[in-house]
């Protein structure tokens, strides 16, 4: 049926397309979830359009608690890794360009061209 096998799986967006099996012991039953694909509608889907560089500033500047409500389940998932993968580089580089910042500020010097 085309639907990798994700044991971290869970009810968000992220997880469409995966499933992921578990053992009720109380009740001795082997339950299968099955997490459908799904299309995003109205402003959902300006998000799931969003281009990779788009995001990546996105929640370079969001709030921390946003930050970790939509990055955390990247990180859980094997199909979703590869995001939280790609925007590492990115917050790299953000955290090195606001250290120059900081180091300017310290000194009491200029961060960029009087306008």
């Amino acid at each position: 049926a085309g639907f990798a096998q994700d044991s971290s799986a869970s009810g968000g967006w992220e997880s469409g397309g995966t499933f992921k099996g578990q053992h009720d012991t109380q009740r001795n039953l082997k339950l299968v979830h099955v997490f459908p694909r799904m299309t995003r509608t109205g402003e959902e889907a300006v998000v799931a359009t969003e281009t990779a560089g788009a995001a990546h500033k996105r929640l370079a500047s969001t709030a921390w608690a946003d930050f970790i409500e939509e990055v955390t389940p990247w990180t859980k998932s094997r199909t979703s890794r590869h995001k939280a993968e790609a925007l590492l580089p990115y917050l790299e580089e953000a955290v090195e360009d606001l250290q120059v910042i900081d180091r300017k500020l310290r000194a009491g010097g200029q961060i960029g061209e009087a306008q």
